[in-house]
């Protein structure tokens, strides 16, 4: 070889030692950045804690609003119904303890012979005395006692109207009322909403009665006042007569003579299961 061949090779190995010396020296270098980079992450950086789970609050129910002249009522204070026959007495109520007084003011029934009363279809669908038709009728169930224990769960039309005669109604959120030989029970409802209302199972109780119920055809306070009476009127009729188109007597325990007086309450709805009174009074049964 030739003396410039020995220092062309010289060269070469120099480059290639430094050439693998500056490698290794820069993967340390890299190895100590990432190593100080940890350290400074790490003294920096503060523990993530898991956050406790935090509960979901239960729902609030929102309170029915009540007016401030619906209050509730007790036994020793029923409401006076204008005049009304014994309007400070209606034996055997008792009132429900969240019954409320309605601001409808009940008129006087009685006043109408029961030739007029009996016929439901005239007297309540179809125009008469300065009103258009007020109340249609839809079914009826008669002898409540086919029951179990005289109790079922009846639900209200909207728009409607449903009444229970007998000798013993109870009704949650309106009370009980109690007849004897001789005197019956009326409890009627007046629903002036748009929603269908379903007791809860088993919790009304009717004794020897009756259910019937039909539509309203209008819910503005005079209509309603107005259709209260008609039908209050129409059922005082059947327990005082029977039913003489069917035969059907002996209403109350008493014979032909049917029921002589009544103890009659009538409720509106206008929440959803909260009642208020209309008419509580022991009245007179109409009888032909």
């Amino acid at each position: 070889m030739k003396w410039y061949h020995w220092v062309i090779l010289a060269i070469l190995v120099v480059v290639i030692v430094f050439g693998v010396f500056y490698v290794v020296n820069q993967n340390k270098l890299v190895e100590q950045l990432k190593t100080t980079a940890v350290e400074q992450l790490t003294a920096t950086s503060e523990p993530t804690t898991t956050p406790e789970p935090t509960a979901t609050p239960e729902p609030v129910a929102t309170p029915i609003i009540v007016v401030a002249t619906a209050t509730p009522i007790s036994a020793a204070a029923i409401p006076t119904t204008t005049g009304a026959t014994n309007s400070s007495e209606a034996i055997g109520f008792t009132p429900d303890k969240d019954l409320l007084i309605s601001d409808l003011k009940a008129e006087k029934v009685g006043l109408e012979s029961a030739s007029l009363t009996r016929d439901f279809q005239k007297y309540l669908n179809e125009n008469r005395d300065g009103f258009g038709p007020l109340a249609g009728f839809t079914d009826g169930v008669n002898d409540y006692n086919q029951y179990n224990d005289h109790k079922s769960a009846p639900q209200v039309p909207a728009y409607s109207w449903m009444v229970h005669t007998g000798e013993y109604v109870e009704i949650p959120g309106i009370g009980t009322v109690t007849g004897e030989k001789g005197r019956g029970v009326i409890v009627l409802i007046i629903n002036r909403t748009d929603k269908v209302y379903r007791f809860p199972t088993n919790s009304v109780t009717v004794i020897a009665g009756f259910q019937g119920w039909g539509r309203i055809w209008n819910g503005e306070s005079n209509e309603v006042v107005e259709t209260e009476k008609r039908l209050v009127n129409h059922y005082l009729t059947r327990l005082g007569e029977g039913v003489p188109e069917t035969g059907f007597i002996g209403q109350t325990d008493n014979g032909a003579d049917n029921a002589i007086t009544v103890t009659v309450v009538t409720v509106e709805m206008l929440d959803m299961g909260q009642f208020r009174l209309i008419r509580a009074e022991t009245v007179p049964a109409i009888k032909n």
